[in-house]
C-alpha cells in the first residue's frame, strides 16, 4: 500500500511539474508579446 502510494506520488508530482513547465514557458512568451504589441500601439 504504502509503495503505490509512493509511487502515484512520485508520478503526481512528475505529470504536475511537466504541466507547469509547459503551461509557463508558452504562457510567458505569450503575455510578453501582447503586452509589448499592445504598449507599441
Amino acid at each position: 500500500m504504502t509503495q503505490a502510494s509512493g509511487q502515484n506520488a512520485q508520478v503526481m508530482v512528475m505529470h504536475l511539474r511537466d504541466g507547469a513547465g509547459l503551461n509557463t514557458t508558452p504562457s510567458q512568451p505569450l503575455v510578453d508579446d501582447k503586452d509589448a504589441n499592445g504598449s507599441e500601439t
